[in-house]
């Protein structure tokens, strides 16, 4: 968090700017998310990815969808039930992806 009276900032932030070290401005990240989004075909706002990423990642931890549901506001439980749709998907593409790939010995030294 940043001091506004000290100019100080916290060392607790995700996103930092290789060059000063410091935290990105709000404007910057939300700048360089439709960059990215725009380049690879994505129309989804940094606010709603955010939500939805924290939701989807959440119902993978085992976090309760009933909790899950109160932390974003839903009324209805089927707009959060499909986070945990979403996990089961990217877990069987994992799993998928994980069997066609050569396994790896380690080496004894």
């Amino acid at each position: 968090m940043i001091n506004t009276v000290t100019g100080e900032f916290s060392e607790n932030y995700l996103f930092i700017t290789p060059n000063s070290g410091k935290p990105y401005l709000t404007d910057t990240l939300q700048r360089l998310w439709k960059e990215a989004t725009k380049a690879v075909g994505v129309d989804i706002e940094l606010y709603q990815a955010t939500r939805h990423s924290v939701a989807s990642m959440a119902a993978s931890s085992g976090v309760s969808i009933a909790i899950i549901k109160e932390v974003l506001g839903h009324t209805d439980i089927r707009t959060t039930q499909k986070y945990s749709h979403v996990n089961v998907l990217s877990q069987s593409q994992v799993f998928a992806a994980q069997s066609k790939m050569p396994r790896q010995r380690k080496k004894n030294v």
